[in-house]
């Protein structure tokens, strides 16, 4: 698996995990993400784990890049929400509330997610080996590592020189 793509699935699989874990914490008590906005991202982190994961086009990561910045969107509502609401009760009751550590890994993993589809897709098609090309003598299509061609029998050299020479 191509460190790129390796990313993207850890991140939607953190975000996934960070899904269940505690997005708020006033005191001793802490509410999960599932218990709000945490199955939004859940599903997300879900689909775009298997986008990602499962497809190989461009097109795929680039669509599992968006799944993960919607993801982004959703967990950087919330922990702007609970701060601001942590600071409102804060004046009026002396509880702190802070964000939790599932909603920061859901934010820090969707980020991750985000940034390794795209980088990609960006990488897909730039770096493949080539699997065939063909004989400068007749044309027949011929794979990499062949040594001679198998229709007009020359000799392949290798790719530094250039020379080329029939095998009788």
């Amino acid at each position: 698996m191509q460190p790129s793509r390796l990313a993207a699935v850890l991140g939607f699989l953190g975000a996934f995990i960070g899904s269940f874990l505690p997005w708020v914490t006033v005191g001793v008590f802490s509410v999960a993400g599932t218990d709000g906005d945490g199955g939004i991202t859940l599903a997300l982190a879900l689909v775009g784990g298997l986008v990602i994961g499962l497809s190989r086009s461009p097109a795929a990561s680039i669509v599992a890049g968006l799944i993960a910045l919607a993801v982004v969107g959703v967990a950087s509502y919330d922990a702007v929400n609970i701060s601001n609401k942590a600071n409102a009760a804060n004046t009026i009751v002396q509880l702190h509330a802070s964000i939790g550590a599932g909603l920061v890994l859901v934010l820090v993993s969707s980020i991750m997610a985000s940034f390794a589809s795209f980088a990609h897709a960006g990488a897909q098609g730039k770096s493949r080996p080539i699997q065939e090309f063909a004989c400068s003598e007749c044309s027949f299509t011929v794979r990499s590592d062949a040594r001679y061609c198998p229709n007009c029998g020359v000799e392949f050299s290798p790719p530094q020189v250039r020379r080329y020479r029939r095998v009788e």
